[in-house]
Parts: structure tokens; sequence; C-alpha cells
């Protein structure tokens, strides 16, 4: 589901899959995909030295490809060896500077070595490459919002969560979010709007969920801002652990 996605900027950046540089031949060209699985599957169990090691078998076998190197890299960043996954990441960039994903690992290795600045600034040039990524534009204003506080104005808030449901108008996530965010700016009327429409796509949608709804929209339709909020608040909650909204 949406809010999964959402959660990326919160936990570790996409894990890449791809193999996309043909080698020299099929056999390594099998070897290196075969050792990219592996990879996955050891970081899929936390067997960080056995995925490091197959990552690194990935960038001997196809060095120009990229995804090896931005593999290792967030492996690496898992295990807090900074300094090596600076070196993998950077490496990455320089064979795909343009893609979104591996620059996404590269603000993720700058945010835990403490410069956050210089993190926003990749992420915000990861989005400008790739405006219709959604996961990336929620880490950016995520990213953005945690590193500039209560001065971050919730306006630019809006209107950036407003921008990427032009991208994905289904995506749940982003809608629970700006829902709330109306209510806090008294945006009644499109507060109204925007929960009629999350509950259409609330299906099927458990009671308790349904009972925090339709307080919300009841509280909104009197005009009862607080009530408002605070049952928005208590629905969002309810909408984290949701296993079928997650």
């Amino acid at each position: 589901m949406q809010k999964s996605k959402m959660r990326i900027g919160i936990l570790l950046a996409v894990i890449l899959v791809g193999c996309d540089t043909l080698p020299p031949n099929r056999e390594v060209w099998m070897e290196a995909l075969s050792q990219k699985n592996t990879g996955l599957a050891y970081l899929y169990r936390n067997d960080f030295k056995g995925a490091i090691e197959s990552f690194e078998s990935v960038t001997r076998l196809v060095p120009e490809e990229p995804l090896g190197h931005a593999n290792r890299a967030l492996t690496l960043l898992k295990i807090r060896d900074f300094d090596d996954a600076e070196k993998s990441i950077d490496r990455a960039v320089d064979l795909a500077p343009r893609d979104g994903e591996i620059l996404s690992i590269q603000s993720d290795v700058l945010s835990a070595q403490g410069d956050r600045e210089r993190a926003l600034t990749i992420l915000s040039n990861a989005v400008s490459l790739n405006e219709s990524n959604v996961v990336l534009r929620y880490k950016y204003l995520t990213a953005l919002r945690r590193l500039r506080g209560p001065a971050h104005p919730k306006l630019d808030t809006l209107d950036q969560l407003r921008s990427m449901l032009n991208y994905e108008p289904d995506n749940l996530a982003i809608l629970v979010e700006l829902n709330e965010i109306q209510i806090q700016m008294g945006q009644i009327r499109e507060a109204i709007a925007g929960y009629e429409r999350m509950s259409r796509l609330l299906v099927p949608v458990s009671q308790g969920t349904q009972t925090w709804l339709n307080r919300t929209q009841e509280a909104l339709q009197r005009g009862d801002s607080d009530e408002a909020e605070f049952s928005a608040g208590v629905l969002n909650n309810l909408l984290v652990v949701d296993p079928a909204y997650r």
C-alpha cells in the first residue's frame, strides 16, 4: 500500500534491484544477476556481511553498472560504515548522476554523517530530475520539515502534497496528511472534500476507522475545527497501524 512507500524516508532508502548495463558476455551477466539476487536475499535476512560480499562481486563483474555500487553503499549504511558507504555511493552517482534512487541513497549517507543540509540539497536535486516520483518527493518534504521544524511554512507543505496528488490521486498517505493540515489551516471546505475522497478510497474499512472518519466529517460539517482536528489525529493514528492501509 501507499503508506509503506511513504515511510521509506524514515527507514532506509529503496533497495535497487536492476542490472541494466550488459556485460561483455552472457555468462558474466548471469553471474552478476545471481550475485545481485543473493545479496538482496542476504540483506533481507539482515546478513550484512554476506550481502556486502555479494554486491562486491557484482561490482567486480560489472564495474560500470551503478546499482551494484549503490546496493553495497546501502548495506554499508546499515552497519554504519559511513566512509565506505560514501565511496560506493559516490561511484554510483558518477555512473548514474540523474538516477533518483541512487541520489536518494546518497542523501541517506550524507544525513547519517550529519550533513543534513547537503543531504536535503541532494534530495531536492533528485526530485527536480524525477518530478513524477512521489516517493522521492515525499521523502524530500519529510526531510525538509524535519530540518526546518516549525519555521517551515504549512502553505508550502500543502502545495507540495497537492502537487504529489496530481501524480498519484489515490495515494491515501498523502491525502491523510493533506487533510489534517487543511484542518489546521482552517481550510474547512477543502478538508470536507478531502475526507469525502478518503471515504471512497477506504474500502474495506474497519469499524473503528469508520467511527473516527464519521466523527471527523461531522465535526467539519458543524464547523467545529477543534473537534475535527482531534478526530482527524485519532483517525490518522488508526490508519498508520492498520495492516490494510499499510
